[in-house]
Order: C-alpha cells, then structure tokens, then sequence
C-alpha cells in the first residue's frame, strides 16, 4: 500500500547553484492553510466546519468547494520557485528525493544529470527513489542503460504503423531524450 495515502509529504525543491535542498509545503497542507478563509467567508455564516462536517453540505455548496480546490491546485501547480539564496529557479524533485550533503559536489552533478535527462523522484512511494549512482563509473553506466532504452524505443516507434501525427510525436520524443542522454554521457566521459 502507498505510504503517501496516509499522511501528507513534503516535495523536494532543489537548487543546482547553491547545493541546497527545500521541502516545500503540500499543496493539501497550503490549501487548509490558504483557503480555509476563503471558504470560511462563503459557508462561515451557517457555521458549518468545512473539512470536519462535509457530509452537512449541499452538492451545490460542495461542488463549489471542490471547484475552489481544483482551481488553486491548478495554481499551485504552476507556481515555480525560487531559491531564497540565489534566487534561481529551483527544479521539484518530488518526495522521494533524499538530498546529498552540500560539499557532496560529484553526487549534486549526478542528480542534476540524472533530472537534466528527465529523472525525477515523484513515486506513488511503494518502492522508495530508486538506485540513485554514487560514483562516476555507476552513473555512466546508468548512462548507457538509459540510452540503450531510449534508442529502443525510438527505433520501435519508427517501425510502428499508427497516423503519421502521432508517430512523429513519438519519433521527436525518443529522440529528443536520445540526444539529452548522449550529451549527458559526453559531458561525463570527458
């Protein structure tokens, strides 16, 4: 079962520049905190407890609710973060991510490869982040395992019968991935 279905986890925002990790409140949690004045102002006067008396609620004051959530969650969502002490734009890494220390430079090039080439550690949480390489020689080797995947796939969708749209979608985006990962591997290998 998710560990994620029972409590509420912070994601990891990190910036590349300064080395550090931040947890970033839960869009749940922000929400609560957020919001909880808005819908107090609708639903307040009937002295109704949003979220610890739902079932007292009409659908049509519920749907209002939930469309209130969607929309801030939409916002959220798109919100991009800057780190407090350079100011540059921090990359989510999801809830999974375990931060190395600062002074850890080759692991923090190795985390940011591994997100450069679209590694990220948002799970459901069942089987925790994964192998993350702890040395060059490993990481190459992710590498290569990677592109060998990659260009796997963009050799099956060049070979599979679907509209042409579609294909080449799925031909640009294999590649693509193709090319990050060999840049990646040349910056690397150097």
């Amino acid at each position: 079962m998710c560990r994620y279905g029972f409590k509420t986890y912070k994601s990891h925002l990190v910036c590349f520049t300064c080395h550090k990790a931040f947890k970033q409140i839960a869009f749940e949690d922000l929400f609560l905190k957020v919001s909880k004045t808005l819908l107090y102002k609708e639903f307040g006067s009937r002295g109704k407890d949003i979220f610890w008396a739902w079932h007292l609620f009409s659908d049509k004051e519920k749907s209002i609710i939930n469309k209130m959530q969607d929309e801030y969650a939409k916002e959220i969502n798109q919100k991009r973060f800057k780190c407090p002490e350079c100011g540059q734009l921090m990359a989510d890494l999801g809830l999974d991510f375990k931060a190395p220390r600062k002074t850890a430079i080759k692991q923090w090039k190795i985390i940011e490869g591994m997100y450069t080439i679209g590694h990220s550690w948002h799970t459901c949480g069942c089987n925790g982040p994964g192998f993350i390489p702890k040395e060059k020689y490993q990481y190459i080797e992710y590498l290569k395992n990677h592109l060998a995947g990659f260009n796997e796939q963009l050799h099956s969708s060049q070979n599979v019968n679907v509209d042409d749209k579609e294909k080449n979608n799925n031909i640009k985006y294999w590649a693509n991935r193709v090319e990050l990962v060999q840049k990646e591997l040349s910056n690397f290998t150097l």
